[in-house]
């Protein structure tokens, strides 16, 4: 992780990373045109990040968890509906995709091992209890009756299957 491509704290593009002698803080043109992350992205840097300060005792993890959350946030989430896009670029979520059950779901685990492992003192722990509650209120809004998510969250259900992984995360929270 620490050669991706970074936009302001946010890894991008996951599945390019850069050469070495890079800065991966300094992306070429050709990857700002283009910066996306995904909710996924949020699981493993909000799981591995604060792990690796844990076993190292170096805050520097935590910080860069803390960064990518806060960012990933941004290009990500949608206030009115309360919920994460698929995808997300840094002017904000791509209305081109659809907030995924399942990418919900991995960007709330991945805040949640980030708050785990936060000092409760942090300067940044209430932005971050913010944003789990916003989502969890956006969560509960699409909601089906039978206490299930869907794979698309806010599709009809008749046009989205109800989501067995989504709806174990959630309640695994």
């Amino acid at each position: 992780w620490p050669r991706h491509w970074r936009v302001d704290g946010v890894y991008v593009n996951c599945d390019l990373t850069a050469p070495d002698g890079c800065n991966p803080d300094d992306p070429p043109s050709a990857v700002l045109r283009n910066a996306w992350t995904w909710p996924e992205n949020m699981l493993l840097v909000g799981e591995t990040y604060p792990m690796l300060t844990r076993a190292t005792g170096n805050p520097a993890f935590l910080e860069a968890a803390v960064r990518h959350v806060l960012g990933a946030h941004r290009w990500l989430f949608d206030p009115p509906t309360g919920l994460y896009w698929h995808v997300g670029r840094p002017t904000g979520p791509d209305k081109r995709s659809a907030p995924w059950g399942r990418g919900d779901t991995h960007f709330l685990w991945g805040l949640r091992a980030v708050l785990d492992q936060m000092p409760d003192a942090h300067p940044r722990r209430a932005d971050l209890c913010r944003m789990l509650q916003l989502n969890l209120e956006g969560l509960l809004r699409v909601q089906d009756r039978f206490g299930l998510w869907h794979n698309v969250l806010d599709a009809d259900p008749a046009d989205s299957r109800p989501c067995s992984s989504a709806t174990s995360q959630v309640l695994r929270l």
